[in-house]
C-alpha cells in the first residue's frame, strides 16, 4: 500500500460516527468534500531543494570525461543529469546551463545526430547567456550540422556568422586560417555523403482518415449511438476495411508515470535523450522548448511546486490525471462553468447535458459526461475517492492555483469547495476511461517470441484520456488495436467490419489467452459489468485448445447461419447442411483458402526482416479471404491479427533504446 494509500486510510478512520452519517445522508458532491474536509489531516511536504548548482558542475565534468574517451552515451546522460539540477535564477547558473547543453550539442555532433545539434544551439541561443568568446564554436558546429544535412543555404549563412564572431573573438589570423582549410575539407567530404530520408512509409491500399463533421477525432465511417443496455457504443456506418484508422485522437490530458519522469517528455510523452529542463524543478523533463513552454503556460506552472510530492506519494495516474484536467486552465475558467454544471453534480440529476456537437477531445464537457456508473458506486467508496480528492486539492492550494486564499486551513472557500467536487468526479470518471500510453522496448521475451526473432515489450509509460476512444464497448474479440504516437492516440480496424456492426475494443482479457470465468471476474471487478460479447456467449476456447485442422464454414444458402465444423484433410467436395439440408460446394472455398499458402510465408519473410508495410498489406489480404470463406473462432485469423497488432504498434511510439528487427 502506497504512502497516499495509507494516509488517506488514516484519515478516514479518524472521522467521527456523526460526520460519516452526515456524510453518508449528502446529494451531492460539493457537500460530501464539505462535510469531511477538516477531518482530512494528510500532510503536504513540499521539496525546497529543487535545483543544485553544485550537482551540475560535478555532472559536466563527468561529461567532458566520458566525452574524452568517447563514450558518447554517458556523455549525454551526465550532461542532462546537470541541465536538469542546474538553476537558471542567475546569470551565472544561466551560464553553466548553456555551457552544458553547448557540450551535449558536441556530443550529439559526435554521433552524427545533426537536427539534435541545431536544437540545442536553438536552446543555447534562447538561454542568452553562452560565453561571447566561444560562440564562434557553436556557430561552427551548427553550420557543420546543415552541411552534413545536405542544406548547402543555411550552412552558407551560418558559417558567414561564425567568422564574424572568430573575427569579434580577437582570434589569431594563423588560427582563422586554419579553421578556414579545415571547414572546407569538411565541406567537400560532406558533398560526397548521401542523406537519409526520414519519410515514414505507409503500407500500399491505405485509405487518408476523413474526420467526422461530429466526432471530430473520430473517421467519418463511424458514429456512435446509445441505449440503455450498452451506453455509448461505436458503429460502422458503412463496410470497413481491416488496417484503416478509425481514431485519431489528441489526449484532454496526459500524464507521464514516475519511473519515466526522466526518460519521456512531461508534455508530449516521447522518449527523449534530448531533455530540455524546467526552470523551477528537476522532477520532469521536457523533449523541445516547445512542449517546455507550452506547460510551463498551463498546468506545469501550478504542478511544478508539488509534482515531486504527487510522485513520492504513490498517488495512482488516476490522481494526476484528475489534477491535471484541473490545472490545464485557470480556476476562472471552471468557476464560469459552475451554474451550468452544479445540477450534474447532485445524485439522481434528472435533467439532461445539452448534446455536444461538434464532439472535441479538449472540450472540458466531453469529459464531465463520461461514464461513472455512480449508481453502482458504495458509499464506502466515494468515501475513499473524496479523500482522495482533498488531499490533491491540498496539493493545488499550495500552487497559488486558486483566486483567494484562506488565512485558515480548516475551511473551504467557494471556489476549492467547487474545484474539489469536480477532482471527485474526474476520479470515478477516470476509473472507467483512462487509458495507458505506451512504447516499444526491446526485450528478451514479448512480442515475437518464435525463434530467431527479436522480442519487443509494449511497456506502459503513462496515462491519458480520449473522451472519443472511451466511447468504445468492450468485447474479448475487439475489432481494434490502438497504439501511440506521443500522446495522440491511433485506433485502426483488426478485422473487416461490416456496416451495421458495433465497433468494439478490449479493456484487458482477450478470449485467446484468458479462461472465460476469469475474464468474467476481472471484468466485474475492474468495470462492474457482466460480459455478454460473443466469445463470452458461445464459450469460445483458448487459441492453444483451438484445433488446427478444423474450419467452420456457413452455409451457403443465404437463409439459413448454421456454421458446419469439417476437417481440412476431408476430401468431400460438397457440405450438406444439417439444418436446412442445402448443399455447399466446397471446391471454391479451398481454391481461394490455398492461395494462403503463397501469401502467408511471403508475409512472415517481410515481418522477419521488419518490412512492416508489405507484411501489413499481406496478410490483410489474407484476413480478408479467411473472413470471407471461414467464421471465428480461427486459429489463422488469430495469429495473423496478433502479426498484424505487432506490425502497428511499430508505427507508435519508439523507446530511445529500440533498436529495429533488421538491425540485429
Amino acid at each position: 500500500m502506497s504512502n497516499f494509500q495509507t494516509d488517506c486510510q488514516n484519515s478516514i478512520d479518524r472521522i467521527p460516527e456523526e460526520v460519516l452519517s452526515a456524510f453518508n445522508s449528502a446529494k451531492d458532491a460539493e457537500s460530501r468534500v464539505k462535510i469531511i474536509y477538516e477531518y482530512i489531516n494528510i500532510s503536504v511536504e513540499l521539496d525546497t531543494n529543487r535545483k543544485n548548482l553544485s550537482i551540475a558542475e560535478a555532472e559536466k565534468a563527468n561529461g567532458n570525461k566520458y566525452f574524452a574517451k568517447k563514450d558518447y552515451k554517458n556523455a549525454v546522460k551526465a550532461y542532462n543529469t546537470g541541465i536538469m539540477s542546474c538553476p537558471q535564477n542567475t546569470d551565472s547558473a544561466k551560464e553553466m546551463l548553456a555551457i552544458l547543453v553547448a557540450n551535449r550539442s558536441a556530443t550529439f555532433f559526435e554521433m552524427q545526430e545533426y537536427r539534435k545539434v541545431l536544437n540545442d544551439i536553438d536552446y543555447i541561443m534562447e538561454i542568452d547567456k553562452y560565453p561571447k568568446h566561444l560562440q564562434y564554436k557553436v556557430f561552427l558546429r551548427k553550420a557543420k550540422s546543415y552541411d552534413a544535412l545536405q542544406n548547402e543555404r543555411l550552412a552558407n549563412e551560418v558559417y558567414s556568422q561564425a567568422f564574424e564572431y572568430m573575427k569579434s573573438s580577437k582570434l589569431e589570423e594563423n588560427f582563422i586560417a586554419e579553421k578556414m582549410k579545415e571547414i572546407n575539407l569538411y565541406r567537400d567530404k560532406m558533398k560526397e555523403k548521401p542523406i537519409v530520408s526520414e519519410t515514414a512509409v505507409l503500407f500500399s491500399g491505405e485509405e487518408r482518415f476523413i474526420s467526422s463533421e461530429v466526432y471530430v477525432a473520430s473517421s467519418n465511417k463511424i458514429s456512435f449511438e446509445q441505449d440503455m443496455t450498452q451506453g455509448r457504443y461505436a458503429i460502422a456506418k458503412e463496410d470497413i476495411p481491416t488496417g484503416q484508422i478509425i481514431i485519431q485522437e489528441n489526449s484532454h490530458c496526459a500524464v507521464v508515470s514516475p519511473e519515466n519522469s526522466f526518460s519521456n517528455c512531461q508534455h508530449c510523452l516521447i522518449s527523449t535523450n534530448q531533455i530540455f529542463a524546467c526552470p523551477g524543478c528537476s522532477i520532469v523533463v521536457f523533449c523541445s522548448s516547445n512542449c517546455e513552454r507550452k506547460a510551463n503556460r498551463t498546468y506545469h506552472k501550478y504542478e511544478c511546486v508539488f509534482q515531486k510530492t504527487l510522485f513520492q506519494s504513490g498517488a495512482s495516474i488516476n490522481c494526476a490525471l484528475a489534477l491535471r484536467i484541473i490545472t490545464q486552465r485557470d480556476v476562472k475558467f471552471f468557476m464560469g462553468k459552475r451554474k451550468q454544471l452544479q445540477d450534474f453534480l447532485r445524485d439522481n440529476c434528472k435533467k439532461t447535458f445539452k448534446k455536444i456537437n461538434p464532439y472535441r477531445s479538449e472540450d472540458y464537457s466531453t469529459v464531465f459526461t463520461l461514464c461513472r456508473n455512480e449508481f453502482s458506486r458504495s458509499k464506502e467508496e466515494l468515501l475513499h475517492f473524496s479523500c482522495m480528492a482533498l488531499y490533491l486539492l491540498k496539493l493545488l492550494k499550495t500552487s497559488g492555483y486558486f483566486l483567494k486564499r484562506e488565512a485558515q486551513d480548516n475551511k473551504l472557500t467557494e471556489e476549492e469547495n467547487f474545484i474539489s467536487a469536480l477532482i471527485l468526479r474526474h476520479l470515478e470518471l477516470l476509473q472507467f476511461n483512462c487509458h495507458e500510453v505506451a512504447e516499444l522496448r526491446n526485450s528478451k521475451s514479448g512480442i515475437g517470441q518464435d525463434d530467431n526473432e527479436t522480442c519487443y515489450v509494449l511497456e506502459h509509460i503513462g496515462g491519458a484520456l480520449y473522451p472519443t476512444a472511451s466511447l468504445f464497448n468492450h468485447s474479448c474479440d475487439p475489432s481494434i488495436v490502438r497504439y501511440n504516437i506521443g500522446n495522440t492516440l491511433v485506433v485502426r480496424t483488426i478485422k473487416p467490419i461490416r456496416e451495421g456492426d458495433i465497433i468494439y475494443e478490449n479493456y484487458g482479457p482477450m478470449y485467446t489467452t484468458m479462461k472465460r470465468e476469469y475474464r468474467q471476474q476481472f471484468l466485474r471487478k475492474r468495470y462492474w459489468f457482466d460480459c455478454m460479447c460473443v466469445p463470452c456467449i458461445e464459450h469460445w476456447p483458448l487459441l492453444d485448445k483451438m484445433n488446427e485442422n478444423e474450419m467452420k464454414i456457413t452455409c451457403s444458402n443465404k437463409n439459413c447461419e448454421f456454421v458446419s465444423v469439417i476437417n481440412k484433410i476431408d476430401t468431400n467436395p460438397f457440405l450438406i447442411c444439417e439444418y436446412c439440408g442445402n448443399r455447399t460446394n466446397l471446391f471454391p472455398i479451398l481454391k481461394n483458402l490455398m492461395d494462403l499458402q503463397t501469401i502467408l510465408p511471403n508475409a512472415e519473410h517481410f515481418y522477419g526482416n521488419g518490412h512492416y508495410p508489405e507484411a501489413i498489406k499481406l496478410y490483410i489480404n489474407a484476413l480478408k479471404i479467411l473472413h470471407r470463406f471461414l467464421k471465428p473462432p480461427c486459429p489463422d485469423m488469430v495469429k495473423i491479427q496478433q502479426r498484424l497488432r505487432t506490425c502497428f504498434i511499430h508505427y507508435g511510439n519508439k523507446s530511445l533504446e529500440y533498436i529495429p528487427r533488421h538491425l540485429y
